[in-house]
């Protein structure tokens, strides 16, 4: 065992894998760098349109995410959540490029359940939605 892979190999020989010691790349990571395999991120995708998980207060105005979407002319409303997607609230907001981009909308005045969605560019086609809680 004199090569580097083989030295390695016998470093690690009864550390299981997962197994993870200080500041260093698990031994997961070890062993799939000395096989040539691919490491790759499984923690997911992010969502194409996030909005504020937190309350907010009737007439406020808010931020929200989008990482969805491809044209300068894509934009996001807020909208009952049963509404048609040619029925907003208030006022809309086109999303700028590149993503991802804050836009920055008016809760309505109401207290309730609201959804904002991202439509793609100039069309009522939907490409994403999320929804969002506005009271005292």
């Amino acid at each position: 065992m004199n090569s580097a892979k083989g030295r390695a190999a016998g470093c690690l020989a009864g550390i299981g894998k997962g197994d993870h010691f200080g500041m260093g790349p698990t031994i997961s990571s070890v062993v799939a760098a000395t096989d040539n395999h691919a490491i790759t991120n499984d923690d997911g995708a992010p969502p194409l349109l996030s909005c504020p998980t937190s309350m907010v207060a009737p007439g406020a105005s808010f931020t929200v995410t989008v990482t969805g979407g491809a044209s300068i002319k894509d934009w996001v409303a807020t909208f009952l959540p049963a509404a048609p997607n040619t029925t907003w609230l208030g006022q809309y907001q086109y999303v700028s490029l590149p993503r991802p981009a804050m836009a920055g909308l008016i809760a309505p005045a109401v207290a309730g359940t609201y959804e904002v969605r991202l439509l793609a560019n100039d069309t009522y086609n939907p490409i994403s939605s999320c929804t969002y809680q506005v009271g005292p």
